[in-house]
């Protein structure tokens, strides 16, 4: 066993499993979030197996004090104004270099990339200090400090608990006396990725000398300072700058931060080390503005360490654990915070749009397309049609709202950029009239750019009366983009001064993957083949023709029939066969992904059949109307296939007959294609008012390369 079966999100690119590697077939690379993480080359690695067994996210340890010992202390004035907060680190940095012994810390270098770097020098020591808010790369610093215990030199390590337990795990049981560690009440490590792509984005064209979370000329306060080559300096604090505002919300953690094993007693080190905010209200004289460092010494050699030093500091003073545990919000007992939901979307955003957008959208809590449609309910098609809709706006590149009822959606005015209702017959009027407009999207403020995808009427005509009409109409050209199901639509809506094109059914546009990895969740198993029946309104003529293709076939049927609670009981009734008493989704697209043949009179079955290439026949339903039909096999031909009268047209040739899907997917081809642009166009154009664009939902980078 290796590494890889560290889950993503225990992984905490602590890089002990690189540095063990016997063999050196492991990398630290930047994964899809921009956070390092181990990649082995399976062409070197021998299966060894030690990498897993270091690994502290598999395999924490915890041998120091539960309750361990609480300092408020200060260092000198001189190395406070250095310092980050109390200068504790630098005394014990001091010590060890004054031992001839060595510090590993996180530095920054020439491109503000943060390394963990070990010096042997004091001038060195000011590369280490200072608060540095994102994920360092320990490269092979454990490899590093091991070879210098061995030698019987002094070391100091500081890093986060968990490179602390990397570190620990990677030495294993071997007691290094002169070996001191120090962790930090750690808030979340940020991917290094994230801090370059803020940098190039919100300063641009600028060349900086250095960069420093915390400035002590500007006071013991979390602030951001930006030091350029030209000897100019920015100064902005934490709530204006975009990269605090993500850290301090853990939008930008990493996953396994939300869920830190470490961030609890017993800690890592020997030392831990933080800020004590608030010190002023345990005791206002530990709040000088020159910053105070609260310190636990977690085992006897930190306490005798810090007993040893005691003239170095100007104050130290024990305070109260429990104070500490229950008043300060200390990561002691977990993380500062859980990962939010926040942190998929801050990165969804990071990845298609801008640094800016990523952290303000997730603050305000917007998306950019809110989707209207049958998402609910017993009707299969509508369901798979928008988690279709859904997964193909997302391949685009832009985020979604989760699903709300129609009468609840109006609140999305205040989150949402763009309004997308579609797809199935939601314009048919006795739906409409249902939802009361909501697919209309009535409720959407005139500011938002409104679309309809694919969208359909449900038959030739318009059933809209007469006095509803006007209104009607004039909802349908508040749209900014329009696009129908069928022929028919478009003619319907040209007929109302409102100009449409047509496109392919969501389901078209879903990788197939999507429906197949469904079917892998069904917890079905059928060992012999079959046939798949799925229908929505059994007659005895259609039950007779499903019998009369079994037969032909000699395979079984399983039969499926609309989840509908109001027509369940009557249709299980009318199609006399035995059926799968409500399928859930995931075993409806089971029975069409592994059928031999597919009997439906269903619009969406018919979908279904073509894009898992089945042999099939599909009875043209009237009473949900022919239009939809007959535009698919407008594309795809075989309409002999289109069934109106089994006693006529299902004959034992066509039941035996192969269908040719090299022909169909050649024909969907262009099709496929020109729906994806119609629909990306519609996300990404302007919203146009009076003729003058007056936004654009995501940034004009973006959108340009998704074009």
């Amino acid at each position: 066993m290796t590494v890889n079966a560290v889950p993503y999100d225990l992984c905490t690119g602590c890089g002990a499993c690189y540095n063990t590697c016997p063999v050196s077939a492991i990398k630290m690379e930047y994964n899809e979030e921009g956070f390092f993480a181990p990649v082995i080359d399976d062409k070197i690695c021998i299966n060894c197996g030690l990498c897993e067994k270091i690994c502290p996210a598999l395999h924490p340890v915890y041998k120091n004090n539960e309750r361990p010992s609480a300092y408020a202390v200060w260092a000198d004035d001189g190395l406070r104004k250095v310092s980050s907060s109390g200068g504790v680190f630098s005394v014990l940095a001091d010590y060890v270099l004054g031992k001839g012994g060595y510090v590993c810390g996180a530095a920054y270098d020439e491109n503000l990339n943060l390394n963990h770097i070990i010096i042997d020098s004091k001038k060195m020591l000011p590369s280490l200090r200072g608060s540095k808010y994102l994920q360092s790369n320990s490269q092979d610093s454990f490899k590093q400090i091991k070879h210098l215990l061995q030698q019987d030199k002094y070391v100091l390590f500081c890093g986060v608990p968990c490179q602390v337990a990397g570190l620990n795990n990677y030495l294993g049981n071997n007691n290094y006396e002169k070996l001191i560690t120090a962790d930090l009440l750690c808030h979340g490590g940020v991917a290094p990725l994230a801090f370059q792509r803020y940098l190039k984005e919100c300063f641009p064209n600028k060349e900086i000398e250095d960069y420093k979370f915390r400035d002590k000329k500007y006071g013991w306060v979390a602030s951001v300072n930006v030091y350029y080559k030209n000897k100019t300096e920015q100064h902005s604090d934490r709530d204006s700058d975009l990269y605090f505002r993500a850290f301090n919300n853990c939008y930008s953690a990493r996953k396994s931060c939300g869920t830190c094993q470490f961030a609890k007693l017993p800690r890592q080190a020997d030392f831990t080390l933080g800020d004590f905010w608030g010190c002023i209200a345990y005791n206002p004289a530990y709040d000088d503005g020159k910053g105070t460092s609260l310190v636990f010494a977690n085992n006897k050699k930190a306490e005798q360490l810090l007993s040893k030093l005691k003239n170095k500091f100007t104050l130290l003073d024990k305070i109260d654990l429990d104070y500490i545990i229950n008043k300060t919000g200390q990561p002691l007992s977990h993380p500062f915070k859980k990962t939010t939901f926040m942190h998929d979307r801050f990165f969804f955003y990071l990845k298609h749009g801008s640094f800016e957008k990523a952290v303000t959208y997730c603050e305000k809590g917007k998306f950019d397309v809110a989707l209207a449609g049958v998402w609910y309910g017993w009707n299969y098609g509508s369901v798979l049609t928008n988690h279709s809709r859904a997964f193909a706006i997302k391949h685009y590149g832009t985020n979604i709202s989760r699903p709300r009822m129609p009468e609840e959606m109006w609140q999305l005015n205040r989150f949402a950029d763009i309004f997308m209702t579609g797809s199935d017959q939601l314009w048919h009027y006795n739906i409409e009239s249902y939802t009361k407009g909501a697919f209309l999207l009535n409720f959407v403020d005139d500011s938002h750019k409104k679309i309809a995808y694919s969208t359909s009427f449900g038959h030739d005509t318009d059933f809209t009366p007469k006095d509803k009409l006007r209104e009607r109409i004039s909802l349908f050209k508040k749209f900014d983009h329009i696009s129908v199901r069928e022929d028919s639509g478009v003619d319907i809506l040209k007929k109302y001064g409102v100009k449409s094109v047509k496109v392919l059914d969501p389901v078209f546009l879903a990788d197939k993957k999507l429906f197949e990895n469904l079917a892998k969740e069904a917890e079905v198993e059928e060992k012999e083949k079959f046939i798949t029946a799925y229908i929505l309104d059994p007659t005895e003529e259609k039950t007779n023709a499903i019998k009369k293709i079994a037969k032909e076939l000699g395979m079984p049927v399983k039969a499926m029939i609309d989840g509908m609670p109001s027509r369940y009981e009557e249709n299980k009734q009318k199609i006399g066969l035995e059926i799968i008493e409500k399928p859930t989704v995931e075993q409806w697209v089971y029975y069409f992904k592994n059928a031999s043949f597919i009997i439906t009179d269903s619009y969406h079955g018919t979908c279904f059949s073509v894009i898992f290439e089945k042999n099939f026949v599909a009875f043209g339903n009237k009473i949900r109307g022919l239009t939809r039909f007959n535009t698919i096999f407008d594309i795809i031909g075989y309409k002999e296939r289109l069934i109106t009268d089994p006693a006529k047209q299902l004959s034992s040739a066509l039941i035996k007959k192969d269908i040719n899907y090299k022909i169909i997917n050649q024909r969907l081809e262009p099709h496929i294609k020109y729906s994806e642009n119609w629909l990306k166009n519609a996300i990404y154009s302007d919203k146009v008012i009076n003729e003058l664009p007056v936004y654009r939902i995501l940034d004009a980078k973006t959108a340009k390369e998704i074009k």
